[in-house]
């Protein structure tokens, strides 16, 4: 069994693997297709990326999300529905989600609609996916890890990333030189050092060797195409 953390980055996708020890390999993949194509038929992956989308209403899971998070939780951003996903202008796209969901998009969140595109083709063309990917988000699960603890630091900034890598060595004693290894290997390539420590988060979390997953709701909804729309974090252990 092979287990991954997936976020997105500049390059494409940043996929932190284990396979159940304490060593972890990092790559970049420019599709999810070709990374796909790359997985054993026994994985697991988390990947930072709304999987169903809403119709009429906001996701529950991102309102749960932001009230676990509190001081953090303006890391939650509310995902367009379909219509406007695949609209290829701003404007008309604000208009579309403003008049089925009742707020326009924020140009952060329109910045990332083509990988939303991306990640809701690959389910939509590939039905037995659910549930070897599941919806997470890094920021629930470096706060599970921290036993619960919000976290106080942004993830952008150099003492937050100190802050990151604390809890992270608690499970990887070596983050210090493989998070320099690999910075220094993929800087280059644009991902960011918050994308690498977000990566390794959710691959730690996909093993559940320290922790079972939970899920926000409890009990999923499914979008218009019977995709899930629930977020899951890791339940700590010790």
């Amino acid at each position: 069994m092979i287990y991954l953390g997936i976020d997105g980055c500049r390059a494409g996708w940043l996929a932190v693997s284990s396979e159940y020890d304490s060593s972890f390999s990092c790559e970049i993949h420019s599709s999810l297709e070709k990374l796909l194509e790359e997985l054993p038929e026994k994985h697991q992956v988390l990947i930072d990326i709304p999987i169903g989308l809403p119709k009429t209403e906001p996701r529950l899971c991102d309102r749960l999300a932001r009230q676990k998070l509190g001081p953090r939780r303006s890391s939650v951003f509310s995902p367009p529905c379909r219509e406007a996903l695949f609209t290829k202008d701003y404007r008309e796209a604000c208009q579309i989600n403003e008049t089925l969901l009742g707020k326009k998009l924020s140009i952060q969140t329109w910045n990332i609609c083509p990988k939303i595109q991306e990640a809701d083709l690959l389910f939509q063309n590939h039905e037995g996916l659910i549930p070897l990917w599941k919806e997470a988000h890094p920021e629930l699960a470096f706060q599970a890890f921290n036993k619960g603890d919000f976290l106080k630091q942004s993830k952008k900034s150099l003492e937050g990333r100190l802050e990151r890598k604390t809890i992270l060595r608690k499970f990887f004693k070596k983050i210090d030189p493989w998070f320099d290894q690999e910075h220094k290997d993929f800087s280059s390539k644009f991902a960011a050092a918050d994308d690498l420590l977000d990566a390794l988060v959710l691959c730690i979390a996909a093993t559940e060797r320290y922790s079972s997953l939970k899920f926000l709701p409890d009990l999923p909804k499914s979008d218009e195409t019977g995709l899930p729309m629930q977020i899951c974090y890791p339940g700590f252990k010790s």
